[in-house]
């Protein structure tokens, strides 16, 4: 049973991580491909639960999952950047950038669910990681507020809100203050 928040996570990640590849890949994405997606984000919300509701005992690679998470979600956040600002075309680069925004909104949310399966750990380098994600949070909703109406200011808050999450994956693993 301690396993199974961890097992659904992986689950919810790599549903949601190949869903987003069909997206990429396929002009016109069917059904199964548009509720994978789908389903891939109630997964990690439901691993979420599992992780809150299950007590924490020791797990092995709960905590390097949650590392690697934390990793491709910021991977994607900076493609989701490039894309946004490195196209010729505005609306082409837009749903590109918001596309990848989004997967990286999802992986970071994982990265929650695993950083609250396992014991706490007061290791400096979480406390750091905590700190940073919160303030990248915090400045990247403030330059989306700045960008007001513009549609480049939906990726800045995609982006701030998966920073946030990655602050909440840090928290997670540290002890309480």
């Amino acid at each position: 049973m301690a396993r199974l928040p961890l097992v659904v996570a992986v689950l919810a990640v790599c549903a949601s991580i190949a869903a987003f590849v069909a997206l990429l890949t396929t002009s016109s994405p069917g059904w199964g491909v548009i509720a994978l997606n789908r389903v891939s984000d109630v997964l990690v919300l439901l691993s979420i639960a599992l992780a809150l509701a299950i007590e924490r005992r020791p797990t092995v690679a709960a905590w390097q999952a949650q590392l690697a998470a934390a990793v491709v979600a910021l991977a994607f956040v900076i493609v989701a950047l490039v894309k946004l600002y490195a196209t010729s075309s505005y609306v082409s680069g837009l749903v590109r950038a918001d596309t990848w925004a989004n997967e990286a909104a999802v992986v970071g949310l994982a990265a929650v669910a695993f950083g609250l399966i396992g014991p706490r750990n007061g290791v400096t380098s979480i406390r750091i990681g905590f700190v940073t994600a919160a303030c990248a949070a915090i400045g990247c909703a403030a330059y989306a507020i700045s960008l007001e109406l513009d549609f480049k200011a939906f990726v800045w808050y995609s982006v701030a809100g998966t920073a946030a999450s990655l602050a909440a994956s840090a928290a997670a693993r540290m002890p309480r203050l």
